[in-house]
């Protein structure tokens, strides 16, 4: 943003006039002894006043104007986007940790479920097969609840990245 604002203020200033003074002097000694020396000065002045090319000054100073205003948009957008990613982000860390909270809570389920289906086909209550589900279950769960771990630390990992720490 600063590049584009000096940037303009470069080809502003390419089409203002320019002033130029300047002065200068000397002092001749001269060989024979006995003689003065002369001492003589100038003094001298340049205006530059660009009217060749106002038409086409006009148009590229409206243009730089227009590349700084582009340029601004493009910051501000950028800043929002940066807004909308970190909100993003910890709503993902969010959902995440409270899937893990919520598949704990099932895990404990289905061990119960497990338990129960065990002490009744010990008992002759049930078929091997309604065991044979509770275990799958739990096993599901098991790897469920790894996923979302994993899916939790890659959040974390992607909040602190959007966040700069």
């Amino acid at each position: 943003m600063q590049a584009s604002k000096l940037q303009q203020k470069l080809t502003k200033g390419d089409y203002l006039p320019q002033l130029g003074i300047g002065a200068t002097g000397y002092y001749l000694d001269p060989f024979l002894k006995g003689q003065k020396g002369d001492f003589n000065g100038l003094l001298y002045a340049s205006l530059s006043i660009p009217i060749t090319d106002w038409w086409g000054a006009k148009h590229k100073m409206k243009e730089q104007e227009y590349t700084t205003q582009i340029t601004e948009n493009n910051r501000m957008e950028n800043i929002e986007l940066l807004g909308l990613q970190i909100e993003k982000s910890w709503t993902d860390l969010n959902e995440s940790y409270d899937k893990i909270i919520l598949l704990k809570e099932t895990l404990q389920q289905a061990e119960e479920n497990v338990r129960m289906n065990k002490n009744s086909y010990d008992n002759g209550l049930i078929q091997l097969s309604d065991l044979l589900k509770a275990q799958a279950i739990k096993v599901e769960t098991e790897d469920k609840l790894a996923e979302a771990k994993t899916q939790y630390k890659i959040n974390v990992t992607n909040y602190l990245l959007v966040t700069g720490r």
